[in-house]
């Protein structure tokens, strides 16, 4: 793996990563009031999924990915991109995730159908 991408230098100890960046980088986002780093690329996920599609994101209640989900796939694949995951399923940890079809849909339509999920879910 080339150097700056995700590699220690050779003179580097992970040990010495730890105590010289990624402790004080801990620190810092406490004192931000964000819990640690998964917090704070969920934050840019949201704040990117905005900025790419106009609209919040899932897990803030957006719903870009009912109105357009061609523009919804491609603000996630260049999140992930960002993100540095290369897999778009990745970013649901962050921004939310595509709601399936909802029970109550299925109850509206076909009393059959939910009962059978209901039931499922409750055992």
């Amino acid at each position: 793996m080339p150097e700056g991408m995700g590699s220690l230098a050779r003179d580097e100890s992970y040990e010495l990563f730890l105590q010289q960046a990624v402790l004080p980088a801990r620190e810092t986002l406490h004192e931000q009031g964000l819990k640690g780093f998964h917090e704070l690329r969920a934050t840019y996920s949201c704040e990117r999924y905005e900025q790419l599609t106009g609209h919040s994101a899932p897990v803030n209640g957006g719903h870009c990915y009912r109105m357009d989900r061609d523009l919804d796939r491609q603000a996630r694949q260049q999140i992930s991109l960002e993100l540095g995951h290369n897999r778009i399923d990745a970013v649901a940890a962050y921004i939310g995730g595509r709601e399936k079809l909802s029970p109550l849909i299925w109850r509206s339509e076909s009393p059959q159908i939910s009962n059978a999920w209901h039931d499922s879910i409750q055992s």
